[in-house]
């Protein structure tokens, strides 16, 4: 890599470092300022490579509803009396370097006590 390259990066890094929220755009707007000619795709490609990313306000495309749209809890416990009445699971994906893993717990209700058995992926 050359020099001037690696000068560039290193100011991208102290830029990013002092305003994490700006993004490429703004970064070439920073890099101007300071007599640096660079094209916004140079710079994009060059905080790709650095593992810097905009920080900003996602969009929230999952809002909970209103509590009276949710669903109820359908099972009265006070009724449960035998052991394996009534089971309850749910599916965690758990994302890793390479694909990602499921978690399966599984709780098992009974009168006595609660109890829990999971099932890994493997």
């Amino acid at each position: 890599m050359r020099e001037s390259t690696l000068r560039i990066m290193a100011r991208i890094d102290a830029l990013y470092l002092e305003d994490p929220c700006s993004g490429s755009r703004r970064m070439v707007d920073y890099l101007a300022r300071e007599g640096i000619p660079i094209s916004r795709d140079r710079v994009r490609n060059l905080m790709r490579r650095m593992g810097l990313r905009a920080i900003y306000q996602k969009p929230r495309t999952t809002v909970p509803g209103e509590p009276s749209e949710r669903f109820p809890c359908l099972v009265d416990l006070k009724e449960v009396t035998e052991v394996d009445q009534v089971w309850a699971t749910d599916i965690t994906y758990i994302p890793l370097r390479k694909g990602f893993s499921t978690w399966w717990p599984l709780w098992i209700c009974s009168p006595a006590r609660a109890q829990l058995e999971t099932f890994q992926q493997p």
